[in-house]
């Protein structure tokens, strides 16, 4: 394809006419178009030079599409090295927050947080006052702290 083509296809119009070239495009491809389709269609491109222009510009664009609607279209299998890559991975982004963040993943979503050395005072209202030492991790919930 050349690049006369590829520009006219990605600038192919928004109009009525443009419109219904790849309306018969799509009627043409679905499997469905009978011998009374097709002749139709020659009639409807036969009405002017316009019509023509853009039932071609269809074309150029459907054809340049199909490769990548296969390509979406096809099943992705991904192989065992790829599943077994993908497990390892997940099982040490686990580990690691395990070991790395006190609490866990319950750490990660905490209200209230110290980090290593810090400490912390922290006013709840009704007189509930609490001081955090370090690496500590506080989440607060209705009706008390967990």
């Amino acid at each position: 394809m050349n690049i006369f083509n590829l520009s006219a296809a990605r600038a192919a119009p928004n109009s009525p006419l443009h419109d219904e070239a790849r309306d018969w495009l799509v009627l043409l491809t679905s499997g469905r178009a009978t011998v009374a389709d097709a002749k139709a269609l020659r009639q409807w491109c036969a009405q002017s030079p316009e019509h023509a222009r853009a039932f071609e510009q269809a074309k150029v664009l459907w054809q340049q599409l199909a490769p990548a609607a296969e390509q979406f279209s096809r099943p992705r299998h991904f192989g065992r090295r790829a599943f077994l890559g993908g497990a390892i991975a997940a099982s040490a982004a686990v580990l690691m927050v395990r070991v790395t963040v006190p609490g866990g993943f319950a750490g990660l979503t905490a209200d209230y947080r110290t980090e290593v050395g810090e400490q912390r005072r922290v006013e709840l209202g009704d007189g509930v006052r609490l001081e955090l030492n370090t690496q500590t991790r506080i989440s607060r919930r209705e009706g008390g702290i967990e």
